[in-house]
C-alpha cells in the first residue's frame, strides 16, 4: 500500500495549499502510466488478450485521473504544470507525493511479480476485500498514523467543500477537459464527485469490488482487476462469500508471452552497450513522450482541443516500442522504452 506524504496534507486549509495539493495528485496519477505502459507494450501479440483488456484499461482510467486532478486545480484558479523535465520521474522511483516504504517503482517488462508487487501496491485500498484464493498484499512497514492514497483524496474531497464554491470559477469550464469521464467541474460538490470516480476506480466501494462509475457491469477497481492476474482466474459472484477468483482461466505463458526487456533502462545504456539503433529506437520513443506531456500541458492551459492531438501521439507509441523490443541486448533480454525527457 502507498502511503501519502504529510506534506500532501499540511495545507489543505489554504487556496495555494489547495493547489500545490492538486498538483500533487497530477503528477502522481501520471507516475503510474509509464510503468503500466511498459507492462502493457512488453506482451507479445497473440498472447493473453484477457491480461492486454485488463492492464489498458486500467491505463486508460488513469489517464482519466489525472485530468480530474487537471480540471479541478483549473477551476480552482491553477495551472497545471507538466510540460517538464522534471515532470518525469526518473523511474526506479517511489511515486510523487508518496512515502518511500515500498518497493520503488520501475520500467519493466510484464510480470506476474510485478503485478503483485508493484500494482498491486499502488492500487491497494485502505480496506482491501479479501476473497478466496486471494494473497494478503502488504500493508506497510510500520509508519506511524500513515495516509493511504485515498485518504489524501478524501481529505482534498473534505477541504474542497469546507472552502465551498467561492474559490471555484465558472468562467474556466470552457478551458477545462470534456471527455469520457473527465467533466468540467465548477462546484465544490462537482469537485467531490468527480474524485469519487478516482477513488472508486482504484480501489472500489468498501462493499465491493466493482467499479460503478462507468456503464460495465462487470467492471472491477483497479486493484481488483490485477488481484484477477495475479490469482490466473476471474473474480465472479459467490453466493457465500460475495466474491470469489474461480472463473475462467487468465492465461499466461511466461516463455512465450512476452517481451524480456532490461530492468528499468537508460539510453545512456543502450550508447555504453554500442546499439546504435536501440538508441535511435529509444530516442524516438521519448521524443514522442516529451511531446504528449507538452501536448497535454497546452491541453490544460487554455487549449483543450489540443487533446486530439495528444492522443494522436499516444497511438503512435505501440508502434515506437515494439520497434525497441525487436533490438536483442546480447543476454537473452531486449530493449525496451526509458521514459525520458528528450525535446
Amino acid at each position: 500500500m502507498l502511503y501519502a506524504h504529510p506534506q500532501l496534507l499540511a495545507n489543505l486549509d489554504n487556496i495555494d495549499g489547495l493547489r500545490e495539493a492538486l498538483q500533487s495528485a497530477i503528477e502522481l496519477e501520471h507516475a503510474t502510466i509509464p510503468p503500466y505502459l511498459t507492462a502493457l507494450y512488453s506482451l507479445k501479440p497473440g498472447g493473453s488478450v484477457e491480461i492486454t483488456d485488463r492492464i489498458e484499461e486500467v491505463m486508460i482510467e488513469e489517464m482519466f485521473h489525472m485530468t480530474i486532478a487537471a480540471n479541478i486545480l483549473i477551476a480552482i484558479g491553477g495551472s497545471p504544470q507538466i510540460a517538464h523535465a522534471s515532470f518525469l520521474p526518473n523511474y526506479p522511483t517511489s511515486l510523487p507525493g508518496t512515502i518511500a516504504n515500498g518497493n520503488p517503482v520501475p520500467i519493466r517488462s510484464f510480470s506476474i511479480d510485478l503485478v503483485k508487487d508493484v500494482f498491486m501496491e499502488i492500487e491497494e485500498p485502505d480496506n482491501p476485500l479479501v476473497f478466496p484464493f486471494k494473497a494478503k498484499i502488504g500493508m506497510g512497514d510500520g509508519i506511524s498514523t500513515p495516509k493511504t492514497i485515498g485518504e489524501f483524496y478524501r481529505a482534498l474531497q473534505d477541504a474542497l467543500i469546507a472552502m465551498g464554491d467561492t474559490i471555484f470559477d465558472p468562467a474556466t469550464a470552457a478551458r477545462q477537459v470534456n471527455r469520457g469521464i473527465a467533466k468540467p467541474v465548477a462546484t465544490a460538490q462537482q469537485a467531490k464527485e468527480a474524485i469519487d470516480k478516482i477513488i472508486e476506480q482504484g480501489e472500489g466501494t468498501s462493499s465491493s469490488p466493482l467499479d460503478t462509475t462507468g456503464n460495465v457491469a462487470d467492471n472491477f477497481a483497479h486493484y481488483y482487476s490485477f488481484a484477477e492476474i495475479y490469482h490466473g482466474k476471474k473474480l465472479i459472484p459467490d453466493a457465500q462469500t460475495q466474491f470469489a477468483y474461480a472463473g475462467d482461466p487468465i492465461p499466461f505463458n511466461e516463455d512465450t508471452d512476452v517481451w524480456r526487456m532490461a530492468d528499468t533502462p537508460k539510453t545512456e545504456f543502450y550508447r555504453d552497450l554500442g546499439l546504435a539503433s536501440a538508441v535511435e529506437a529509444s530516442d524516438e520513443f521519448n521524443k514522442a513522450y516529451t511531446s504528449l506531456l507538452k501536448l497535454l500541458h497546452e491541453t490544460f492551459n487554455g487549449t483543450p482541443s489540443r487533446l486530439s492531438a495528444a492522443v494522436s501521439v499516444m497511438r503512435d507509441l505501440p508502434d515506437l516500442a515494439a520497434a525497441l523490443f525487436q533490438i536483442p541486448l546480447g543476454n537473452g533480454l531486449q530493449a525496451g522504452p526509458t521514459f525520458e525527457w528528450l525535446e
